[in-house]
Parts: C-alpha cells; sequence; structure tokens
C-alpha cells in the first residue's frame, strides 16, 4: 500500500459556543465564551495525519466571504493547506458545547461541501493509498461527483465515515459508498441508527460492527465514547480497549480516530493496532479544547508511529 493518503472533504470556520446546558426554546441562556476555530471533518482528519507525520493531500475548497478568508488565513499559519478554490461562499458550523463537553453542530453549508466533477482530474492517482470520504459532501447534491469519481479508484482503500448525519444521506448514494468502501468508520450511534433503518437490530458497538460487516464485507471501526470500540475484520470482532479520559470537548475526536486510523495503516500497523493507536489519540483530543493536536502534543502524550 502507498502510504500517502488522499483526504477528500470539507475545512470549515467552526464558531464554538460554549454554554453550561443546550437551551430550550425561548430559553434565554449566556454563554459562557465563544471563538472562532479551524474545523472541518477532512481537515481534523488531515490534521491528525500531518500530527504524525505521514504525507496526505487535503482535497478540500475554500470559498469567498468572511469564513473563506478566516479559512485561508488561519492555514495560512499552520502546516495543513487544502488545494482547492471555489468561486462559492463559504459557510460555518456553529458547535453548541455543554459543560459536559458534549457537542451539538448547526452546520451553515457554503463552498467547504461542493466539489466539481473536474476538479477531481487534477488527481494522479498512481501516488495515492488510503482514500477517506466523509458523509457530510456526500449529502449534498455535487456528492455524485465524489461517487463517480471513487469508482474509478477499485484498486484503493477507501475509507467512508458518513457522521451522524448518516440517515440524511440519499438512501441510494449511501448504499453505494458502503459498496465502495474497504473501511466503513461510525460511532455506535450511527452505527445502530442506519442498521435500524435496514431492518437490523443491533445495541452494541460490537453487534453494531459485526452486522455491518456482513452486509457489506468491508472492514469496520465502531466507536463507542469510553466504552471499548469495537473492530471487524473478515467477520471477526475484536474489542479495543479504551482509557478513561475527563472530557473536555468531544469536538473532533471521531476525526482524530480514523485520522490515526488511517495514518497508521499507511505506515504498515494492521487495522487492530491501528485503533489501538487512534483511541489514545482521541483520549488526548477530548481532553483538550481543541479539535485537532500538532505533532509535538502527540509527542508529548507518548504517541508516535
Amino acid at each position: 500500500m502507498k502510504n500517502r493518503i488522499l483526504v477528500i472533504g470539507s475545512t470549515v470556520a467552526d464558531v464554538h459556543i460554549m454554554l453550561d446546558h443546550l437551551p430550550s426554546s425561548e430559553e434565554d441562556v449566556h454563554p459562557r465564551g465563544q471563538r472562532l476555530a479551524l474545523g472541518g471533518c477532512a481537515f481534523n482528519v488531515a490534521s491528525a495525519i500531518e500530527a504524525l507525520d505521514m504525507p496526505y493531500t487535503l482535497f478540500s475548497p475554500i470559498g469567498k466571504g468572511i469564513y473563506g478568508d478566516f479559512i485561508r488565513s488561519e492555514c495560512a499559519r499552520g502546516n495543513v493547506h487544502p488545494v482547492l478554490e471555489s468561486d462559492e461562499e463559504n459557510g460555518c458550523c456553529y458547535c453548541l458545547i455543554d459543560e459536559g463537553g458534549n457537542r451539538t453542530f448547526m452546520s451553515l453549508h457554503g463552498a467547504e461541501y461542493r466539489f466539481k466533477r473536474e476538479w477531481f482530474d487534477t488527481l494522479d492517482m498512481a501516488e495515492y493509498g488510503p482514500v477517506y470520504v466523509c458523509g457530510l459532501e456526500i449529502e449534498e447534491e455535487t456528492g455524485k461527483h465524489i461517487i463517480d469519481f471513487l469508482k474509478t479508484c477499485p484498486d484503493h482503500y477507501i475509507c467512508f465515515a458518513p457522521g451522524p448525519r448518516i440517515l440524511s444521506i440519499d438512501r441510494e448514494r449511501c448504499r453505494q459508498m458502503m459498496e465502495l468502501a474497504s473501511l466503513i468508520h461510525l460511532n455506535r450511534s450511527e452505527a445502530v441508527s442506519w442498521l435500524k433503518r435496514e431492518g437490523i437490530m443491533a445495541e452494541t458497538a460490537t453487534e453494531a460492527a459485526a452486522e455491518l460487516g456482513k452486509m457489506t464485507g468491508a472492514d469496520v471501526v465502531v466507536t463507542d465514547g469510553s466504552r471499548p470500540a469495537a473492530v471487524c475484520m473478515a467477520g471477526t470482532v475484536y474489542p479495543i480497549p479504551v482509557e478513561p479520559a475527563e472530557q473536555v470537548n468531544g469536538t473532533g475526536a471521531g476525526d482524530a480516530h480514523i485520522g490515526t486510523i488511517l495514518a497508521a495503516l499507511a505506515a504498515g500497523k494492521n487495522l487492530r493496532e491501528a485503533a489501538v493507536m487512534a483511541g489514545q489519540v482521541s483520549r488526548l483530543v477530548v481532553q483538550s479544547r481543541n479539535s485537532f493536536l500538532s505533532r509535538e502534543e502527540l509527542l508529548a502524550g507518548g504517541i508516535r508511529l
């Protein structure tokens, strides 16, 4: 497997709003604070790969407007750089974070989620091994361009991470992505919800991973917060223990998890080994205020490939 990773998806301006609790209808609350930060599933995934010193391309659009300008400015100061320019205006994502670190997203979609067919003509897939795809971009009408491109990559290890809006993706597109995927990455709630829609009952991460593996024939990783994750390979499910963490901010933890898995796979580790390391990285992320960590922070936490 070539070790350069292709990361397809969004780079987003995240507006973090810290609250004691999520407000109810007509309730008047005072946030504890707010800040503007770089985020987006693909950006967070690429940041995890960057921190682990593996090569990658962040195939992600930046558009116009104040949020596009913010993203360009912030990316210019760091090491992770999206490669696509769009003539549309960027949206943003409002991240409501309660005192327990739980997050609720409200995404105003713009250029960052919309892909043009001709952009994919610029890629030389002979350079790449694993490919990451998020579900938010597939949900958009332009998601069909991503699927059409992936159909031309039958020899690549494609990871599909549908995310919390898995049930909002067009059912046929979701089916196509499941068929194209070599690896499916979900949390327990996402996996259980999708299986229920398909008429299959599962409760635990282990049950969900087993059923998804049986249905798709793909490798499957199902995370479950502070409880053990589950990895399904060739029909066998392996529990992956996780260490307890004091959650400060759960935003980006799942992205760091799959980013670490892809980096570890590209470095030659097997999926079980990769998932153990991913759990260690995610633990550090949830204990941080940020959605991603630097190489120095991972090294300080004892994480290295």
